[in-house]
């Protein structure tokens, strides 16, 4: 009669679940290009935390110093706790990443 679709791929779609994974990474990855083009913590540490709230992450914990750059979130239910870490190793600022991507 009708026909069955039948994914036997064993990988999920994109969806939901994958946005747990796929947001705070590019949110830790982004941070850690802001760190490193910048010469503060509290600016990038602020733009991080508009992202994650714009993101609808505002509930992840963020740590921010000039070395690491951890998020961490978890949603009650059946999602796992999610944690990416990033290290920001920089003597000075690199600008240039900065002006290479606005342009």
């Amino acid at each position: 009669m009708g026909e069955e679709s039948d994914d036997s791929s064993g990988v999920d779609p994109p969806g939901p679940r994958a946005d747990l994974v796929v947001l705070p990474a590019f949110t830790a990855e982004a941070g850690k290009q802001m760190l490193e083009s910048s010469t503060s913590v509290s600016e990038p540490r602020d733009r991080l935390r508009r992202l994650l709230s714009a993101a609808g992450l505002g509930s992840s914990a963020l740590d921010v110093t000039t070395s690491s750059l951890t998020i961490s979130h978890w949603r009650p239910g059946p999602a796992v706790p999610i944690t990416m870490t990033r290290e920001v190793s920089v003597t000075s600022p690199r600008l240039e990443r900065l002006a290479g991507a606005s342009a």
